[in-house]
């Protein structure tokens, strides 16, 4: 749970694959994406032109796709918001849904690993993890 670790935690690593991302406070790590998170939802149309006006917008420091999802790690969002609108009304694109947030931990993560926690493919399998410690120790 992501928002233990930012209340009770003074420093945290990030581990993708097994190899340490990064290691810092959780605010520091925070106040690297940007000051604000701004997701959005739009039709999939011209997505890579999309991406490439938005990734122009000046206070924009990192956007992760995610099909017709978009994160957008930015400062000043209520400054950027309005030029989203402008692009994809000039693009003819139509927005369904964004929203504006201050980062968190799991938005650390997403960034430095590309996928949610709970994307990991490789499943850890408790039953089978503990079936192949009993067969270990036999």
């Amino acid at each position: 749970y992501m928002e233990e670790v930012d209340q009770l935690c003074d420093r945290i690593g990030i581990i993708d694959h097994g190899k340490i991302q990064v290691i810092d406070s959780p605010e520091n790590m925070k106040n690297s994406l940007g000051n604000e998170v701004i997701s959005l939802t739009f039709e999939n149309k011209n997505s890579e032109e999309f991406l490439s006006q938005l990734s122009q917008i000046d206070l924009v420091k990192k956007i992760n796709e995610d099909n017709s999802k978009l994160t957008i790690f930015a400062s000043k969002g209520t400054e950027v918001i309005p030029k989203i609108f402008q692009i994809s009304s000039n693009m003819q694109i139509k927005i369904i849904s964004i929203s504006l947030t201050q980062p968190t931990l799991d938005d650390v993560f997403i960034s430095y690993t590309g996928r949610e926690i709970r994307d990991d493919d490789t499943g850890f399998n408790r039953k089978r993890e503990h079936a192949k410690m009993k067969r270990l120790r036999a």
